[in-house]
Parts: structure tokens; C-alpha cells; sequence
């Protein structure tokens, strides 16, 4: 993606490992990341991510809410995202930009019920991203 006027080029990736810290080396997993391109072969960093996203489940959502969530944010990560998923796709996406005392504030959470727009956002650039856009099946 190419922000207008700008040569700015973004790039998604899933189960992409990024470098959080070098000292003590600390690499962390997130389940979608959006980040500035970065040349092939150069390692991923905190310092590229924009939007580090993690999937929600029963046994991973203390580590994604509490563990991972402090290491994004303590790495500089801009935003955070948490998504659960039913059946049909997500379900609920949960936003946190990073706060001036190097926390996540939350900023907004949007649940499927609530219309036809999943997100609507002008930080880090505009996007609009439709519920039908994160279906994993056929609505019944």
C-alpha cells in the first residue's frame, strides 16, 4: 500500500517473527503484523511494525493481552490489535494505540452487530476494513 503523494510502501505479514529487543536478544510471534517494506533479508524489528495483531483463543488470550501486550508495547510498537473469531470470521476487534507513558491505551472496540464497517481509521493512515472482508466462511 502506497500512502497518496508518498513513496511510503506497507506490507502485511502473518507468523512472522519480529525482533522486539537486541540485548538480550527477544523475538516475539505475532499473529499479523503491518509494517514499513523492508528489504529481503533484513530481520523484521519493533521499529518497522505499525500494527501488531494477535487472534484471541481460550488458551492464548492471558499471554496476547498481558505478556505480549507489555512487550509490544515496552518495543515501541505503535498499535495493538485483539480479534476474536467465531464461525463465520471475526467477531470482535479490540484497538490500542501506545500512550505517552509507553503503555496501550485502549481506543475503541467494534463488534460485528454494530454495522457493516469493522474498522475506521486515519492513524497510522486511513483504512476502512468492511466485517465481510474478515469472513473465514459463508454466512448462513
Amino acid at each position: 500500500m502506497r500512502r497518496s503523494g508518498k513513496s511510503d510502501c506497507y506490507e502485511t505479514n502473518t507468523e512472522v517473527d519480529v525482533l522486539l529487543w537486541e540485548v538480550p536478544p527477544t523475538a516475539r510471534k505475532p499473529d499479523a503484523v503491518l509494517h514499513r517494506r523492508i528489504p529481503d533479508f533484513e530481520q523484521l524489528s519493533a521499529r518497522h511494525v505499525l500494527i501488531a495483531a494477535e487472534v484471541l483463543s481460550t488458551w492464548s488470550e492471558r499471554r496476547d493481552r498481558v505478556h505480549k501486550m507489555g512487550e509490544h508495547a515496552d518495543a515501541g510498537i505503535p498499535h495493538y490489535w485483539l480479534v476474536t473469531f467465531d464461525k463465520i470470521g471475526a467477531l470482535t476487534i479490540e484497538r490500542y494505540a501506545l500512550g505517552g507513558a509507553g503503555r496501550y491505551l485502549h481506543i475503541g472496540t467494534c463488534h460485528r452487530d454494530m454495522g457493516a464497517v469493522a474498522v475506521k481509521a486515519t492513524d497510522p493512515f486511513p483504512v476502512e476494513i468492511l466485517w465481510r472482508a474478515l469472513e473465514v466462511a459463508p454466512q448462513v
